[in-house]
């Protein structure tokens, strides 16, 4: 006999869903043909709700990271990630002397509208001359849209010492930036649940995000200020890098906690068992031709696959 194959869709954001009102239909429609939907944050799985997708057809397996080893922030490997960086993008540079700068915040995303370069800018202009004159601003990622570039890049020139301002494309080796980097910014206007603060804080970076519902899960680990407010996220970018002249060897220790703490939270190894869980699962309810509501069982007020000890796996790197 023919089987009917097993459909699992995964969402990891809705950028899209506020741009034509026809797309929340296709939502509710094109969720009616999966037997699951995985949904990676807890915004996710209530917009689907709103949009009228049934509970019983939502799983929540968050978003995990194939990390390094692990390695101690230290003067020398923050030293070591900024020479090799700067050699790397020597001929991208005119101004060799921004790879001097104490203070490396780093733009880690793709160009393209929403994702907030344009409000890093602004936060850039508006902080403190003193702490400006001894910093960069690099955006590091691929561009998505030219037209969204070639703004960003106006509004760099126009900026107070905008020449400190670089675009450096796409890097294969980010977790170098995340380790030269003084602060890892992200002003972003949506998440759903992104991979770039789970992969710079467990590689030891402080991290300052918009607080945005995308974000909210890095609360307890990274400084979030209000999206609508400039005079916020000035504020929190001045404290952080101030804070980071004045005591650096409290800042590394506190980063490496971090650190330690996010990788086993979101290491792709977790992620990858609670996936292979959710398929098991579907695989033999549907051969024992058992109900699959039964694979679904209430965990704090909302609906989860219930994930066994035996797959919570120990993801900590040993030295």
């Amino acid at each position: 006999s023919i089987q009917t194959p097993i459909l699992i869709h995964t969402q990891h954001s809705f950028v899209h869903l506020g741009k034509r009102e026809r797309y929340k239909l296709y939502e509710r429609l094109f969720t009616f043909f999966a037997d699951g939907v995985v949904t990676v944050s807890e915004p996710i799985e209530d917009t689907y709700l709103k949009l009228g997708v049934p509970r019983r057809k939502l799983f929540g397996v968050r978003n995990g990271v194939l990390y390094p080893a692990f390695e101690s922030r230290t003067d020398v490997s923050i030293s070591n990630a900024r020479c090799e960086l700067a050699s790397t993008h020597a001929s991208h540079v005119h101004d060799s002397s921004v790879w001097d700068a104490q203070h490396w915040i780093v733009y880690v995303a793709r160009i393209y509208p929403g994702k907030g370069q344009e409000h890093a800018i602004q936060i850039w202009n508006s902080l403190p001359e003193r702490l400006r004159k001894n910093a960069a601003l690099f955006f590091v990622g691929p561009c998505r849209s030219q037209s969204e570039l070639a703004e960003l890049q106006s509004r760099a020139s126009a900026a107070h010492d905008g020449n400190r301002i670089m675009f450096l494309g796409a890097s294969s080796v980010p977790e170098r930036w995340y380790r030269a980097a003084t602060v890892c910014l992200s002003c972003s206007e949506f998440e759903g649940h992104p991979l770039v603060p789970i992969e710079a804080i467990g590689n030891g970076s402080p991290f300052l995000a918009s607080g945005i519902l995308g974000h909210r899960f890095l609360a307890q680990f990274a400084v979030l200020f209000d999206g609508g407010s400039q005079s916020s996220a000035v504020s929190a970018l001045t404290a952080i890098l101030e804070r980071a002249s004045q005591c650096p060897q409290y800042v590394a220790a506190e980063c490496d906690k971090k650190a330690r703490c996010f990788r086993d939270r979101f290491s792709f190894q977790r992620t990858l068992a609670q996936y292979e869980v959710l398929y098991n699962r579907f695989l033999s309810f549907e051969l024992k031709g058992e109900n699959t509501e039964e694979m679904r069982v209430p965990l704090g007020g909302s609906w989860r696959v219930e994930f066994p000890n035996r797959w919570a796996l120990d993801t900590r790197t040993r030295s």
